[in-house]
């Protein structure tokens, strides 16, 4: 029965490829579906500085970092306050590798709004 293992054995070897081409693609997108996250999470507080402190943002935004394993550490968000304004931003390398492929990536968000913690 060797007729019949050649078309079975090239259709494995074809599922087998486009997997491994969908974890590649995978791999090199995450970091940026990533950054969007935490982009707009950052937009957010931003936008949100009534209701939260400069804590509590720091907070909310390494919950993303850590959910969607960004290497970035506390320290290097930084917040900026200007009379009543807060700008916060962060900027950061994210590298990804592949067979035969490897990419870094440099990312970088700031966002401003009115910082007025009512507490």
């Amino acid at each position: 029965g060797g007729h019949r293992e050649a078309p079975l054995m090239k259709s494995f070897l074809t599922l087998a490829l486009i997997i491994a081409i969908a974890h590649c693609v995978w791999t090199v997108t995450t970091p940026k579906v990533s950054h969007y996250f935490l982009d707009a999470k950052i937009r957010d507080m931003a936008a949100q500085g009534r209701l939260y402190n400069q804590h509590e943002m720091l907070n909310e935004i390494m919950r993303i970092v850590e959910e969607k394993n960004i290497p970035i550490e506390a320290k290097q968000i930084r917040f900026k306050k200007d009379g009543k304004k807060m700008r916060i931003s962060v900027a950061y390398e994210q590298t990804v590798s592949v067979p035969f492929y490897t990419k870094t990536y440099a990312f970088t968000s700031q966002h401003t709004g009115i910082y007025d913690p009512k507490r």
